[in-house]
């Protein structure tokens, strides 16, 4: 009887033990964090000039506006160009903006349209970033890694964007908003550097099949069943986490009547307890399926909402905010590590590019829809209906995607994975 040989294929070491790994983490806590400032410091200027509130509110809108430009394109490179180059190129141009808008900030002042067209600028580079970490984590990882391993990007991108907003702040405080301006361009050409040094798959030598154009990342998403009902999840719950942030500082500044340092420690008790679910998550990778984990995810909503929305003091406020932040971060994490696990490796870069333009796009009509709602309700009352409404679409999703995977299952697809 003849012998028979199977040949086993080590598992590789998680992202954070591998070299290229930790380049990655640390050029998307460097980017993230360089955005993240960016948040405060821009619409600062914009202020400081004596424009208004809204002119200051477009900041924002000019920074998420080129992810419908340039997201299917970008993704496009990401799954087929080489990303060291790549992402060594457009950091170095975002920095050569940063540096740009410092020079002009000193030399007379920079003008509202400038402002607009630096937030711009910096947030097309973005768009390819994104663009290049998605298609590099993809040619690194196993799919069954995936979770465990974007967990830990979403984890440096959290601590990097917004941790950033308190930073600049500090920055601005202590020497001016030129400084901040500078201190973004420093950590722009620092992420620049990192990446220089990628290798192997990582930097874009691993020749795998490439994507045949934009439309294949797009029917991947909208026609496969697992992979479209993610998709419509990740909008919904885009649209009702968007309010979670976007009234958390009126709730705390003008509902509890809390001083700048108050407000800050209750903003950084979130994103302490964001980096709680990188590390949960990688503990609960292999052994709770992940759309299970979605689940339970946007069922942790509910009882911090109403806290946090009912809160009558900063104590209450900070005790239940850092869990409801967390509850966004699992989410999050977990929506990309999910779609991440069921996409090919050569689509990674357009899928996740794709998801992204979706989320934003969520996120900007629900920061809408949230504070509108405030004009006939109280902000407790909107924290209510954003708890309530993730527990509703936990009660749609669990059987929703238990009932895709059966049609992936049946169908044959390549993005049906087990255990998901």
């Amino acid at each position: 009887m003849p012998v028979r040989y199977i040949r086993v294929v080590p598992t590789p070491p998680h992202l954070v033990r591998q070299r290229n790994g930790v380049l990655l983490l640390a050029v998307q806590f460097l980017h993230a964090l360089a955005q993240g400032m960016s948040v405060i410091v821009l619409p600062w200027i914009v202020l400081d000039a004596g424009a208004s509130v809204a002119g200051a509110g477009l900041v924002l809108t000019a920074g998420f506006l080129p992810f419908a430009l340039f997201g299917l394109p970008a993704g496009v490179v990401g799954d087929r160009g080489r990303r060291r180059p790549m992402l060594g190129a457009v950091l170095a141009a975002q920095s050569l903006v940063a540096v740009a808008a410092c020079v002009a900030a000193g030399a007379g002042g920079l003008p509202t349209m400038g402002v607009l067209a630096v937030a711009f600028l910096l947030g097309t580079g973005r768009v390819f970033v994104d663009a290049a970490m998605f298609g590099a984590v993809g040619a690194m990882v196993r799919r069954d890694g995936m979770l465990s391993a974007q967990a830990a990007v979403a984890g440096a991108f959290n601590l990097g964007y917004y941790g950033g907003p308190a930073i600049g702040g500090l920055v601005i405080g202590l020497a001016g908003a030129r400084t901040a301006l500078a201190a973004i361009a420093a950590s722009l050409v620092a992420g620049c550097v990192l990446s220089l040094a990628l290798r192997g798959a990582a930097a874009g030598r691993d020749r795998r099949e490439a994507a045949t154009g934009m439309g294949d990342g797009l029917r991947l998403l909208f026609v496969e069943p697992t992979l479209r009902a993610l998709a419509i999840i990740a909008f919904t719950w885009s649209l009702m986490a968007s309010g979670v942030i976007t009234l958390a500082m009126p709730h705390l500044r003008r509902g509890l009547g809390l001083e700048g340092p108050q407000v800050s420690l209750v903003l950084a008790v979130g994103v302490v307890a964001m980096m709680v679910a990188p590390f949960l998550l990688h503990r609960l990778s292999g052994r709770v399926p992940d759309t299970r984990i979605l689940v339970l995810g946007l069922c942790l909503y509910l009882v911090p909402c109403v806290a946090f929305g009912g809160a009558a003091n900063a104590t209450l406020a900070t005790v239940a905010y850092g869990p409801l932040m967390m509850a966004n971060a699992i989410c999050a994490a977990t929506i990309i590590g999910a779609r991440a696990r069921r996409t090919p490796a050569h689509l990674q870069a357009m899928a996740g590019v794709s998801g992204r333009m979706l989320v934003i796009g969520g996120f900007t009509a629900g920061s809408a829809l949230t504070s509108a709602l405030t004009q006939w309700v109280s902000i407790g009352t909107v924290y209510l209906l954003i708890g309530l409404g993730m527990t509703a679409l936990a009660a749609v999703a669990a059987p929703g995607l238990a009932k895709a995977r059966e049609a992936s299952r049946l169908a044959g697809s390549p993005a049906f994975a087990r255990g998901g």
